[in-house]
């Protein structure tokens, strides 16, 4: 699953949840992945995939190492963060969304108490596109 199939199966079920999508980046775009608002409420989401989305590379179609989910997990975290800094306030909502395998939740248990304490929203992304919001 890459991180395009990831912020298309977030996208669908934020707006399932009555939020209007006000940006969606892909692979090659720089920024916040998704951006939604509902009532008021600003949600940001740092997406991450479990794959390469780009043909060309050697990770193509292949599962990401756990070397590589430790990275994309860390640099999520970061730049989460950052959105937390610049965007913090009462009417701002927060979240990573990654594909639900067992090196992602694996990753994720290990700073769960860290999770929490920010308030950051997790997105799990079912192979079927699915979604559970935690």
């Amino acid at each position: 699953m890459t991180e395009n199939d990831v912020v298309d199966a977030t996208c669908k079920a934020i707006e399932n949840e009555g939020y209007t999508i006000n940006q969606k980046l892909n692979t090659i775009q720089k920024g916040i992945d998704i951006v939604g608002e509902k009532n008021g409420i600003k949600i940001y989401i740092e997406a991450k995939g479990g794959t390469s989305s780009k043909l060309t590379t050697n990770r193509y179609g292949k599962p990401f190492n756990g070397n590589q989910v430790k990275d994309h997990v860390a640099n999520a975290l970061l730049k989460t963060c950052e959105t937390i800094s610049k965007y913090h306030g009462p009417n701002t909502e927060v979240a990573m969304a990654f594909p639900d395998n067992e090196e992602h939740r694996d990753r994720i248990a290990k700073i769960q108490p860290v999770i929490r304490k920010l308030n950051i929203i997790l997105f799990w992304v079912k192979e079927d596109k699915s979604v559970e919001k935690v």
